[in-house]
């Protein structure tokens, strides 16, 4: 949860979609800002040929394997929020999907296949406070949203079939 003292509370910043920056940046962002936001999980997945397609354009070497931040962005201290602009991106909107994407870093169909800069794999927390707490704090509605409890909102649901 986004409880660091260092801010006022009153301010929410939020940078979106920060892609194949220094990882300098990440620590810039925990000191200077209060919130990341950021689509990260869903986007977070590629192969080999989307490295290489990556490399054709431009794209350094070094970011070539590389996608949005989701760990470094905890690691620093930045209440790393995810979300999704579904769908323009191309990318998942449901939100289990987009957890396991950030827990295997793995395309959400992909059981087998190649892992997309696995050291921004989140732990099942870390992704469940990015979908839920953290981006209900960003958008100071965290008294009715964001978590379960008597009285807030029920903006994740979940349909069991039998």
């Amino acid at each position: 949860m986004c409880n660091n003292e260092r801010y006022d509370k009153d301010v929410r910043n939020s940078l979106c979609h920060m892609r194949n920056i220094d990882a300098s940046d990440y620590w810039k962002t925990a000191q200077e800002c209060n919130v990341a936001c950021n689509g990260g999980m869903n986007w977070h997945s590629g192969s080999e040929d989307f490295a290489k397609l990556l490399k054709g354009v431009g794209i350094p070497e070094e970011y070539a394997y590389k996608s949005y931040p989701m760990k470094l962005f905890f690691d620093a201290g930045v209440c790393f929020v995810n979300s999704s602009d579904r769908p323009c991106d191309g990318g998942t909107y449901y939100p289990f999907e987009c957890m396991q994407i950030g827990v295997t870093c793995k395309g959400a169909s992909d059981t087998e296949g190649y892992e997309w800069w696995p050291e921004e794999r989140l732990t099942r927390e870390q992704a469940l406070l990015a979908m839920t707490i953290n981006g209900a704090y960003l958008v100071h509605a965290g008294n009715e949203r964001g978590s379960i409890a008597k009285g807030k909102l029920a903006d994740f649901l979940v349909k069991t079939v039998m």
